[in-house]
């Protein structure tokens, strides 16, 4: 008899966990920061973004349905909260930062059934629930899509048109491994460990199609941290130990590791991801044992290259090869 692993359970990408007595994020990314903390039976939201000049100023929000889970863009904000018993159902409610309407924000509640994640998009909102149901919102509210997805819910990212989500493909698998497919055979190893099989899906909201499917490749050992695009759109993952990937079309469709915490961090760092661009990786880098960042005093986002896990060369070019490689990839692009 093997233990069985335990899966990996949903999370939202740029949230932190949930600290007694203190403000936490329920969302952090390139474009600004939502922060709750708990209050006698209420608690209290903020929405900041980094460039205060261009981006809409937010009025706090004091929320009773006990949020856990938000995502932010240019265009508004997506909240949604755990069941709680029969008399506090499930809730996903959304806020736009510019509308004709003054009351424009609206709300969506699930009788037994629980939002696990939520994703945003430039017209469209998403919601993950534990029917393993994907429900696609317009932004006025409207419902339009209810798709059933393979397995629960990893995470989900959206951008643009863009959403991703990533699933459980399977119950969990005999290896040393986590790793990521659709359809993989159990092998035993001699430590007698189980492995969790994900699987990710790219879905183009605007045209109702599905572009990309297939397996997430993670390291040995790791489970997905973070989940999402880069600002030009490259669909990316990263891993808890420390690995950045951004998925390619070439080769048919892979995923290049552009990022290696092991060769970069010093011994008593860890890097929490925040998003990237063309040639950064944009994170905040946490004093060990710590693994997030608190929200006061305000996080500094850290700008890293990103640079392939390459070997050693006895002919001292790795810096070259690497430039060569990045150039390559991205001229594929």
């Amino acid at each position: 008899m093997l233990p069985k692993a335990k899966m990996q359970e949903a999370f939202q990408p740029g949230a932190t966990p949930v600290q007694p007595g203190k403000r936490r994020f329920l969302c952090y990314n390139m474009l600004g920061s939502i922060t709750t903390v708990d209050h006698d039976g209420y608690s209290h939201i903020e929405i900041d973004f980094h460039d205060t000049g261009s981006s809409p100023r937010v009025p706090s929000m004091t929320d009773h349905f006990g949020f856990t889970m938000a995502a932010l863009n240019e265009n508004g904000s997506v909240f949604a909260n755990p069941c709680k018993g029969e008399k506090n159902m499930s809730t996903l409610m959304y806020r736009p930062f510019s509308s004709w309407a003054s009351n424009s924000e609206w709300s969506m509640r699930f009788e037994g059934e629980e939002v696990k994640v939520v994703a945003l998009g430039a017209s469209w909102v998403a919601a993950v629930t534990s029917f393993n149901y994907l429900r696609i919102f317009t932004e006025g509210g409207m419902q339009r899509h209810v798709i059933s997805l393979d397995g629960p819910v990893v995470t989900a990212s959206g951008f643009k048109d863009k959403l991703a989500v990533v699933t459980h493909a399977s119950d969990c698998l005999s290896s040393n491994d986590q790793v990521g497919s659709a359809f993989m055979e159990s092998v035993v190893s001699d430590t007698g460990t189980s492995s969790v099989v994900l699987e990710f899906k790219l879905f183009n909201i605007t045209h109702g199609t599905q572009p990309l499917r297939g397996r997430l490749p993670i390291t040995p050992g790791s489970s997905l941290s973070w989940f999402g695009f880069s600002e030009e759109g490259q669909l990316c993952s990263y891993d808890s130990k420390g690995v950045l990937r951004l998925y390619t079309s070439q080769f048919g469709g892979s995923w290049f590791p552009v990022f290696s915490a092991f060769k970069e961090k010093k011994t008593d760092e860890n890097y929490w991801m925040v998003g990237l661009n063309t040639n950064k990786l944009v994170c905040v880098v946490c004093k060990k044992p710590e693994f997030f960042p608190q929200v006061v005093p305000k996080p500094i986002l850290t700008l890293m290259n990103l640079a392939f896990p390459l070997a050693t060369s006895d002919l001292g070019s790795e810096a070259l090869e690497n430039e060569f490689m990045m150039n390559s990839m991205h001229l594929f692009e």
